[in-house]
């Protein structure tokens, strides 16, 4: 075994015994509590994933708005930096598995291609070699014409190792709010950390007529609410993974806005409503490299679909470190179909 240097740790006592805790479960433990071990293999396979994953994402912005009448756009910015030479960039983005149910059970008497097909208002995948979308050198952008449940592309990079790229993707989904009945429940979007990520930022704000049809008033609306799942849809119970103390998620900013001057986040919420409609708007006239962003015959559904909401509720969280294979869910009350 290579010769084993001495350094210094300092830890709070907690975190000792958190190690020492874990140790035991895992079966690394004596009567002493062996931290060192631990240590060495947690700071390696976290190190690892970083230095040797074919890209890292150095920051990584989210946007979504749900419309008023259940439709979905999101928008997706993430600054990589290649560890090793690419010639292709790969993007995907699928409906979850109980969406699709309930396309499914809304879908009539044609083939569920062609259904689920028509439910994409836009898909638009772009990278970039720049820190920003929009700016710098347009390196390759793909429409998705084929895919049903799940939108694909394979962006031409072809860079070496070092290399800052910018992967843009932008959708709008027909009707993706899951309506219910009688019952109350829960819906919600999940941004998953499936590569090592520093710096991300969500943000997701709801029309609040899409409860029109509710017995509630505006004010007994629940504010959107954050959760956590694992890879395989599993909830954490509670928020604990993001209040460790040298982890934590930023204070979150909470709230809605009813129209009035002097509520508070207001001004940057209609902020990002009005990024997200620009660059939607501008999608929706150009052409990707295989062909136009969105059919003329399309536009103006598209542009009907994303008329900007008075009156909203917003969360917007900020996470320096996320944890690598969580999914960061933003949830809100179900509405009752207007349908």
């Amino acid at each position: 075994m290579t010769d084993l240097q001495q350094k210094q740790v300092k830890m709070t006592k907690a975190q000792w015994d958190f190690l020492g805790k874990l140790g035991k479960e895992l079966g690394d433990h004596d009567g002493r509590g062996d931290h060192s071990k631990l240590v060495r293999e947690i700071i390696s396979a976290a190190a690892t994933k970083w230095l040797e994953s074919p890209y890292v994402c150095l920051l990584d912005k989210h946007m979504v708005l749900v419309t008023g009448m259940g439709d979905v756009f999101y928008r997706q910015e993430q600054v990589l930096r290649l560890n090793k030479k690419r010639e292709r960039l790969p993007c995907s983005l699928e409906i979850k598995p109980e969406k699709k149910k309930d396309y499914l059970e809304a879908c009539p008497d044609k083939d569920e291609a062609s259904w689920f097909k028509s439910r994409w208002l836009l898909n638009y995948f772009a990278a970039w070699h720049s820190r920003s979308a929009g700016r710098g050198l347009l390196l390759d952008s793909f429409v998705d014409h084929d895919g049903t449940d799940n939108k694909t592309a394979d962006l031409l990079i072809d860079l070496g190792p070092g290399s800052v790229v910018t992967r843009e993707i932008v959708v709008g989904l027909d009707e993706f709010v899951q309506w219910r009945g009688a019952k109350r429940g829960d819906d919600r979007v999940g941004i998953p950390i499936d590569i090592p990520t520093r710096n991300l930022e969500v943000v997701v704000i709801v029309d609040m007529d899409l409860y029109r049809n509710s017995p509630l008033n505006r004010d007994e609306i629940p504010d959107l609410q954050l959760e956590f799942r694992n890879p395989e849809n599993a909830r954490f119970e509670g928020e604990g993974i993001a209040r460790d103390r040298w982890n934590p998620l930023d204070d979150p900013i909470v709230g809605r806005c009813t129209g009035k001057r002097s509520e508070p986040n207001t001004t940057e919420m209609r902020k990002y409503l009005r990024e997200l409609d620009s660059r939607i708007q501008f999608l929706a006239t150009q052409t990707a490299a295989n062909g136009e962003v969105v059919p003329p015959e399309q536009r103006s559904r598209l542009l009907k679909a994303t008329q900007l909401p008075k009156s909203f509720l917003y969360y917007k969280l900020r996470w320096p470190s996320p944890y690598f294979g969580v999914e960061v869910c933003i949830r809100w009350e179900k509405a009752i179909s207007v349908r």
